[in-house]
């Protein structure tokens, strides 16, 4: 279950950066716990979906949109981007996975922050149920068919529950 210091400015929070396990969300720093095995399953899975797609696919990696950092489940960097310590660009992907631990209020304020930042693509899927969304134009859109061209590459995200063992 994840929990948060309420209140902490955004000045204190880029005094704290680098602790590990930690989320910069609406003025407050959200500790992380572990995942569940299913969640883990889902991040897992969409990464290798995407490996076997030629992305090169990263997670768990800290981004710093502005006014936040966030772990988002899985990425996939723009082409070219500059290879940084912690993400200043914004990525071309984010996935992430839905869980107990992330409140809706959460999960729409970082996928508010990474349309502003410019993420291309932005998705949110729930493993207990196999739905997946996309944020585009500040609301969550419900996919009835989760097939995307990105960069000449056809992505069917149907595909990534038979990756899971």
């Amino acid at each position: 279950m994840a929990t948060a210091v309420q209140g902490i400015s955004e000045r204190d929070w880029a005094a704290l950066t680098g602790d590990k396990g930690l989320e910069y969300i609406n003025g407050k720093l959200v500790s992380r716990g572990m995942t569940s095995e299913l969640h883990g399953d889902w991040a897992n899975a969409i990464a290798l979906y995407l490996h076997s797609k030629g992305f090169w696919s990263k997670q768990n990696v800290i981004v710093r949109p502005p006014g936040g950092e966030f772990r988002p489940d899985v990425l996939v960097k723009t082409p070219h981007a500059p290879k940084e310590e912690y993400l200043t660009h914004p990525p071309a992907m984010v996935f992430e996975v839905l869980s107990k631990s992330n409140p809706w209020t959460e999960m729409q304020y970082k996928f508010r922050a990474y349309e502003k930042w410019g993420v291309i693509l932005s998705l949110l899927v729930d493993p207990e149920t196999q739905e997946w969304w996309r944020f585009q134009g500040g609301v969550f859109q419900p996919l009835k068919e989760p097939v995307f061209n990105m960069y000449e590459v056809w992505l069917d995200l149907r595909e990534i529950p038979k990756l899971i063992p």
